[in-house]
């Protein structure tokens, strides 16, 4: 079945709700003798409530006795050997019990089932006073009786998980149902009238179970995008192919140039950014992104079912979805600032602890003062390292690695040596050098800034030796050098 035509039927179940709705909010009424005729009405259908139950009590009440009478109940007695001892017979007296308990069960039944047909009859009997009342002909009687008839079936089937919901022979039934419903719209009155209104809630709740049911069979799966942990590869790799093989099939059906163009930008637009980190996307985030390679699966679904070609309506959902989602990609997550943080001020802390070890140490503490400068107080923003790549996040996780080794070291009362105090400083300048050559970060002591911020080392510290910077420029924060004693 075309999805476009399962499109189609879901609008027409909506629609139909509306027109059920409609037609039982006009139908409602406060007249008195209307407000007696519902609760009448009500009435007998709580009294097939009642009655069915009590059958289905009686029943189980029946299967019971039944159960215990196969095998039959049994006794132990004295042998009549004369080496004495027992045996094991039918107990008649407990079977007989039973068996009078299923004849009465069967009674009882009976008598319920009679008081269900009885209720019944009596709703029936109510219902069609009140519709007579409406002055409605008996071909729409019939016509209304056959409706509900088609809407049970059409529940039934929808239930039936062996049911295809989109098949031709199941929405040629809905089709048929659809078709009375909008002819029953026009020809049944508005009139003030319980049973009016009864029916027509019954087909609006009928019509809503069928939309559930439809709408749950043809929802295509969420797509799986790979999870945080490959940096959503399995997102790029889709979408691209996705992408690929959409406008590929527009291609051969002749689409128009202009909007080859645009998907072929929103593919670009995604998938330039795989190599992006992503430590901080949301669920909401990634739901965008399912939302967006979700849809790429299930036209790609339409295409290979060899359906009709896909329409503007298509083609301008998935813009719209693709456009969200590369808004999300560009800002690397609603929680990027917050994990992308953690890097760099924990690194800050293990080279505070290590200063305090080192501050004889000329080089070292030359490079601490440029790390105050980028990672301190120079109000260099995290919202500054948006573009920042997994290899880049990778090569600052590998120094906040070697920083907590010192830093652990140290704490343990060891000496760390030189080479390791050597890598430490060469492998944090190039992290230094990253976020002010490629980020826009303040380096305090050579008083360059990013945009908008010209403040210098907000710290005003420069190396404890008394020289200048490594930069060779002197502090720019006007404080001078801060000579340790």
């Amino acid at each position: 079945m075309p999805s476009i035509t399962v499109k189609n039927a879901i609008s027409d179940l909506k629609g139909l709700k509306t027109i059920a709705a409609d037609k039982a909010d006009k139908a409602s009424s406060s007249r008195v003798d209307q407000q007696i005729l519902a609760s009448q009405i009500k009435g007998a259908e709580s009294r097939i409530t009642q009655a069915e139950a009590s059958v289905t009590r009686y029943e189980q009440q029946k299967d019971k006795a039944e159960d215990k009478l196969s095998p039959p109940p049994t006794k132990t007695i004295p042998s009549d050997g004369k080496k004495g001892g027992s045996k094991t017979v039918v107990d008649e007296r407990e079977k007989d019990k039973l068996q009078a308990q299923v004849r009465a069960a069967d009674l009882q039944i009976q008598q319920a089932q009679a008081a269900v047909e009885a209720a019944r009859a009596e709703a029936d009997e109510l219902k069609g006073n009140v519709l007579v009342s409406a002055g409605l002909t008996e071909q729409q009687l019939n016509d209304m009786g056959s409706l509900q008839t088609k809407i049970d079936e059409l529940i039934t089937l929808a239930n039936d998980e062996q049911t295809d919901l989109t098949s031709d022979d199941y929405q040629s039934k809905l089709q048929s149902a659809s078709d009375l419903t909008k002819r029953l719209k026009d020809e049944l009155p508005d009139n003030a009238n319980a049973a009016l209104e009864d029916f027509w809630k019954g087909v609006g709740a009928g019509f809503d179970e069928i939309l559930q049911k439809l709408t749950e069979q043809t929802t295509p799966p969420p797509a799986d995008i790979g999870g945080s942990g490959s940096n959503y590869a399995k997102f790029f790799t889709d979408i691209d192919q996705g992408y690929d093989a959409i406008i590929a099939h527009l291609e051969t059906n002749g689409e128009r140039d202009e909007t080859i163009a645009i998907l072929r930008g929103n593919q670009s637009k995604l998938t330039n950014k795989s190599d992006l980190y992503f430590g901080g996307m949301s669920a909401q985030d990634e739901n965008s992104m399912v939302s967006t390679l979700t849809y790429v699966n299930e036209l790609i679904s339409k295409i290979n079912a060899g359906e009709e070609a896909i329409t503007a309506e298509d083609i301008q959902l998935l813009i719209n979805k693709s456009d969200e989602t590369t808004d999300v990609l560009l800002n690397q997550g609603r929680n990027f600032e917050n994990t992308i943080s953690i890097y760099p001020n924990t690194i800050k802390t293990h080279l505070d602890t290590i200063k305090n070890n080192n501050e004889d140490n000329e080089q070292f503490m030359e490079f601490y003062s440029r790390i105050e400068g980028v990672m301190g107080d120079a109000g260099n923003s995290p919202e500054l390292l948006k573009g920042i790549t997994t290899t880049e996040v990778d090569q600052i996780k590998q120094y906040y690695d070697l920083t907590l080794a010192i830093k652990e070291k140290i704490n343990d009362g060891d000496t760390p040596s030189a080479e390791e105090m050597t890598q430490l400083i060469n492998d944090g300048e190039q992290i230094l050098d990253l976020m002010i050559n490629k980020f826009g970060f303040t380096d305090g002591t050579d008083g360059q800034s990013n945009t908008g911020n010209s403040n210098g080392n907000s710290s005003g510290s420069s190396n404890s030796s008394g020289s200048s910077n490594s930069s060779g420029s002197s502090n720019s924060s006007g404080r001078g050098d801060n000579t340790r004693g």
